[in-house]
């Protein structure tokens, strides 16, 4: 009997009846199909990409936005008013 087979009790799928998860090789295998079937980048392939982008880019372009406005300031010798 492989180490494979012996099943354990502690794992959750056993506990709760379900299926077997994939091993890693399997998930390998099909995550370099999803990559490489699609034709986005690689960083907005995933279907959560979305998530981590928007904000990403959002906070860029403020933090640029406001780094750029207040040097053009400083280069004319702006000064806030108090």
């Amino acid at each position: 009997m492989n180490y494979e087979e012996i099943p354990n009790p502690f794992h959750v799928h056993a506990l709760i009846g379900r299926s077997k998860m994939p091993t890693a090789t399997e998930k390998i295998i099909e995550l370099q199909k999803f990559y490489q079937s699609t034709n986005k980048p690689i960083y907005a392939a995933h279907p959560r990409s979305k998530y981590y982008l928007i904000p990403y880019f959002g906070l860029l372009g403020v933090s640029v936005a406001a780094t750029l406005f207040y040097t053009g300031r400083a280069c004319f010798g702006i000064k806030d008013k108090k």
